[in-house]
């Protein structure tokens, strides 16, 4: 199956199962010239988007009865397999990327996208490695010890909002003012850092009230660096791993850039 094929499927896939929310994202005014545009730009017939989504609109609640009656096709299934657990936000970034980015269709990251997606059902060898500090719970805990000790620069009320999947980890309340709080931890006293797209995007909103609290040496003796609006002040790139999730990568260097005396 050509390139070009799979990006279809995948913007197939975005409209059938956001319908009304993904046309308008997209800023097209009906499906009729969402086809032609994308076809356009994909080098394929409109008629071919229209029935790839019409095959995955089964799975949706959308008004459309779809293809029913038959099954799905194992480049189908791959494709709802790799992004059945997107967001509406996550997966409209993809979809912007792979149909008004053509750079993007030449880089590692969209091969990588696009590999899994196959005629016969048979996956091609190769896999993507995403990039995991040694963060996590031990780097949480050395932040709310420290702060219950009064050895963070932030005063408040602190709230663990780990769970909530809010794109940081803790909010302080001072008074009139929240601050939002994401830590990230670090073995040793430098290296790079990892974002999901919410964190990132939610960094971006916020700005200002947005802290990343960068947790150093966690193995011998921990140093707490805070970044206020680390989405203007670091340096990230974003890539697309397989399964299918975005992120933002900080790298040591970077770290070391802005947090250097």
């Amino acid at each position: 199956m050509e390139d070009n094929h799979k990006i279809a499927l995948i913007i197939a896939y975005y409209l059938s199962k956001f319908d009304e929310d993904a046309l308008k994202n997209l800023k097209y005014s009906s499906f009729t010239s969402a086809f032609k545009d994308i076809a356009l730009k994909l080098k394929v017939k409109p008629n071919t988007i229209k029935n790839m989504r019409d095959e995955f609109d089964p799975l949706h609640g959308n008004k459309r009865v779809g293809w029913y009656q038959r099954d799905l096709r194992p480049s189908r299934q791959q494709v709802v397999e790799q992004f059945q657990d997107l967001d509406e936000q996550d997966l409209h970034e993809i979809v912007v990327e792979v149909l008004e980015n053509v750079l993007f269709r030449e880089t590692v990251e969209c091969e990588e996208l696009l590999k899994s997606i196959t005629e016969n059902g048979r996956t091609r060898t190769g896999t993507s490695f995403i990039l995991r500090g040694p963060t996590g719970k031990k780097a949480e805990e050395i932040f709310i010890e420290q702060f219950n000790h009064g050895n963070i620069q932030l005063a408040g009320m602190l709230s663990d909002m780990r769970d909530r999947g809010c794109g940081y980890d803790f909010e302080i309340h001072d008074n009139d003012s929240t601050y939002f709080i994401e830590v990230k931890g670090l073995a040793e006293l430098s290296g790079g850092i990892l974002f999901t797209n919410k964190e990132w995007q939610v960094a971006m909103q916020l700005k200002e009230r947005y802290i990343l609290a960068i947790v150093s040496n966690i193995v011998s003796e921990p140093e707490i660096v805070l970044l206020a609006d680390p989405a203007r002040r670091l340096n990230a790139t974003k890539k697309i791993y397989r399964p299918v999730q975005i992120n933002w990568t900080v790298s040591a260097r970077e770290i070391s850039r802005v947090l250097s005396p």
